[in-house]
Parts: structure tokens; sequence; C-alpha cells
């Protein structure tokens, strides 16, 4: 079926922000085309963008690529032979960030190692690409940790909060920090491997740091 369902959004989309999506395969499984690289502005170095980022480079895309018709948005990604790769318009009290690539597929692709059946070394680069839509917004996480590929759930109830660690890196953390948000004063943190834990509070939550290894869970108790 060469119009598939979920293409319908993307061409919404492409009206709005005046883009012509790449030709949808006509059937699976779909080989993705060869890679493109893209680069960003190194850190430091003038953008022609007000969007600041802490950690720029460049990365490996995958996918079909966009075309782009109207040249008055900004970009602040280009591939190799100029053409963009990551552009921002406005759009009244909003924006939209659009890839002319496929970013997940990429990011998936750029893990270098394989440990214990895991994939690892992801593109930090493409990461924080990914995120930065959110990041801008000002959305904050429930928990930030200090190491990336650290997943952190949070389960709230009237007994506290249970946070479920969970350690992609295929690496012991010697010291992992977190920075939990909570609506309730915290009077005791525990993890379920190492025991009770210190912890600072801070105006939004606490402040507490442990050694990780697979996973762990910490009880928070109100």
């Amino acid at each position: 079926m060469a119009n598939l369902r979920f293409a319908q959004g993307m061409l919404a989309l492409a009206k709005t922000y005046g883009t012509l999506p790449p030709t949808m395969p006509a059937r699976w499984p779909w080989k993705p085309p060869p890679p493109n690289t893209l680069r960003a502005p190194q850190t430091g170095t003038e953008s022609p963008t007000a969007i600041q980022r802490s950690s720029d480079g460049q990365a490996t895309a995958w996918g079909a690529r966009d075309l782009t018709e109207d040249e008055s948005s900004t970009s602040f990604a280009r591939f190799d032979d100029g053409g963009p790769a990551i552009t921002r318009r406005q759009i009244g009290n909003g924006a939209i960030i659009h890839f002319s690539w496929l970013p997940g597929i990429s990011y998936m692709k750029s893990a270098t190692t394989t440990s214990s059946r895991l994939p690892s070394g992801f593109s930090a680069v493409i990461r924080n690409w990914i995120v930065s839509p959110a990041l801008e917004a000002g959305v904050s996480p429930p928990v930030h940790a200090s190491v990336a590929m650290v997943e952190t759930p949070v389960l709230v109830s009237p007994a506290g909060a249970a946070v479920t660690l969970l350690n992609w890196n295929n690496e012991p953390i010697p010291k992992l920090i977190l920075d939990l948000r909570l609506n309730f004063r915290v009077h005791a943190v525990r993890s379920v491997k190492v025991g009770p834990l210190p912890f600072k509070p801070t105006s939004t939550g606490i402040h507490v740091s442990l050694s990780l290894g697979a996973a762990d869970i910490l009880v928070v108790k109100p």
C-alpha cells in the first residue's frame, strides 16, 4: 500500500511547515538508503540560531531526506552537502523543530558495541538533538540522572515513592547522582540493594547519590 496510514499526519505537518516528505515505501520490509553525514556547529562557535546547545558535533543520519521548501526556517544542523538537517520554525506561541531524516533509527544504528547482548555506545549528539525540543519547552523529568542511559520510572502513592533504576550502560556506575522532584517532604530514602541512603533536601525534592549495577529501586518515604 503506497499511502501508509501513519503518513497522513506527516503530510499535515509538512503542509504547515513547508516541506516535501520523501516518497513512502510501497511495501515492507523497507531498506533505508545509504547514510548521510550531518554536522552541527561545534561548541563555542557562532550559530545562526538563538537556540543554544551544550553538546554539538556531528553524527550519521539514516533515512530518506525531506526537501525544505521555505528557506525562512532556521537551520541549526546541516548535512555535509549544505542541505538542512534540523530546522526550526516559529508557529504562533510555539515552534516546529523538524528533522529531515530519521533520528530514532539513526540513534539505534549509532551503537558502536554490543555487550551482554545489549547495544551500547549510542551517539550522545543524536540523543541531545532528540530531547532538545522537550528541553526547549521547559519539560522537567521527575528524576534527573547524572549519567545518560539510566532509566528512572517513578511510582507515587500515599505511602511515598518508588524509583526504579535501570542501567543500560552495560557497565556499573560508581557514583550516580539523582535529583528527584517530589510533592511531599522526604524523611527517609532506602536502596533495595544498598540500604538506607543519606540525602539532601532541595527546593523541589531531594538530591541523593549511590553506586548502581544493573538495577536497583529507591524507596522514598514521607
